[in-house]
């Protein structure tokens, strides 16, 4: 039986996984859930800093690509 399988290179396989890199992804998704926790506390106290931290921890995993 055969698979048709082949063997990648790095490059290649950042092409197949869209070049998504988790170390960006977690850097920079607490510097923005950091960032949007300090932003929200200054606006809306304790459930501001908490809805901050959760998007702007979506805004910094989504920008780190």
């Amino acid at each position: 039986m055969n698979s048709n399988m082949m063997e990648l290179n790095i490059n290649e396989m950042e092409l197949v996984n869209g070049g998504f890199d988790w170390v960006k992804a977690v850097v920079w998704g607490t510097v923005g859930a950091t960032v949007g926790a300090g932003v929200g506390a200054s606006v809306g106290g304790i459930p501001g800093m908490v809805f901050g931290g959760v998007v702007g921890g979506a805004i910094g995993v989504a920008g780190s690509n």
